[in-house]
């Protein structure tokens, strides 16, 4: 049949011209059911897609507006807020990580520290690092510590607690230090962060400093946890 056969069966026939115009069952009819049954998976997954990343977002900008809950973190009114205990804490204006003072901590026992004591809420998030710097001429590792409490003001029974790494070479300059997020646990409503210094020989003295220390709690919004303890 030639060119010609066609035409009069097309005559008249504007069905080609805009497919947009086909009523939905004509496109039914003309697309394979496993298109419009993988059209709506490929939804479904763009879907949880944007859904994760909205919350990711969501937990690092909350993260990044939380305030810091230590008072006096990086020392400027000296050792205001700040306990101490194994040793003997002042504050001294070099070296320094930040600002024009930072705290000395001449450690005398097995493991000395410095802490502050606050307040969390079960579940939440929280980070605790800071920056520290040795200069002794004996052995001693200085690290950050976490410990919970079931109490309100870190009296009573250690629940648990979270480490961070620790150092105990003489570097040249302040090293930064953090014991990671972690949830706090379900029953405790108090926490005190450390900052630690262990003597490798008791009877020996070992000079730690440490600046610009940061406690921070978040309230996760949409993941319950955020960190295996």
């Amino acid at each position: 049949m030639g060119r010609s056969g066609f035409q009069p069966a097309l005559a008249g026939c504007r069905c080609f011209e805009d497919l947009t115009n086909f009523p939905e069952p004509l496109i039914y009819e003309y697309l394979p059911r496993k298109f419009f049954t993988k059209l709506k998976n490929s939804r479904i997954i763009i879907f949880i897609i944007l859904i994760t990343i909205l919350s990711i977002s969501t937990n690092s900008l909350h993260a990044a507006d939380a305030p810091n809950l230590l008072q006096n973190p990086g020392f400027e009114d000296g050792t205001n807020g700040w306990q101490w205990y194994g040793g003997i804490l002042t504050y001294i204006d070099n070296p320094v990580h930040g600002g024009s003072r930072a705290a000395v901590l001449i450690a005398s026992e097995a493991e000395a520290y410095i802490s502050q004591t606050v307040h969390v809420s079960p579940g939440s998030c929280c980070t605790f690092s800071g920056w520290a710097f040795k200069n002794s001429i004996y052995e001693g590792n200085i690290s950050l510590r976490i410990s919970w409490y079931e109490s309100e003001d870190g009296t009573g029974s250690e629940i648990k607690r979270n480490e961070s790494d620790s150092f105990a070479d003489n570097p040249i300059d302040y090293r930064f230090l953090t014991t990671g997020t972690h949830t706090t646990p379900a029953n405790a409503h108090s926490a005190k962060v450390k900052g630690i210094v262990r003597l490798a020989n008791p009877g020996q003295f070992v000079t730690a400093y440490f600046d610009d220390m940061s406690f921070i709690e978040t309230i996760p919004i949409s993941n319950p946890t955020c960190a295996p303890n």
